[in-house]
């Protein structure tokens, strides 16, 4: 997997970790007990939540972040090629904040399928 910026390139049916930490100011804020990471993947970004390819839930948070874990399953079936994400945050109390905006998730080929 590499991240460039907000992108993100992976290889089809791989697993894949991507550890999300939140910052103000400069400031890594930890996210909080009671709290809801959404990580999502669409074709388009006008398409409805129901539309989505991937949805990722976190509400375990170990030393105040998220560890959004992408298993083989979940791209498999996906054709090579460029989606979006974007990862929202919903604190305990309802404040929703996008961590990451909308961004490129590119799914590259793959030699051994296993």
């Amino acid at each position: 997997m590499q991240i460039t910026g907000t992108d993100i390139q992976m290889t089809r049916g791989d697993t894949e970790r991507i550890v999300v930490r939140m910052t103000r100011d400069g400031e890594q804020v930890p996210f909080e007990a009671g709290a809801t990471l959404y990580f999502t993947v669409k074709h388009s970004l006008y398409e409805q939540d129901e539309d989505k390819l991937i949805g990722k839930t976190v509400t375990a948070f170990s030393g105040g972040e998220a560890v959004v874990q992408i298993d083989p399953d979940d791209t498999k079936s996906l054709s090579f090629g460029t989606y979006y994400y974007d990862i929202q945050y919903t604190s305990a109390d309802g404040e929703v904040t996008t961590i990451v905006p909308a961004s490129a998730f590119e799914l590259l080929p793959e030699v051994t399928y296993e």
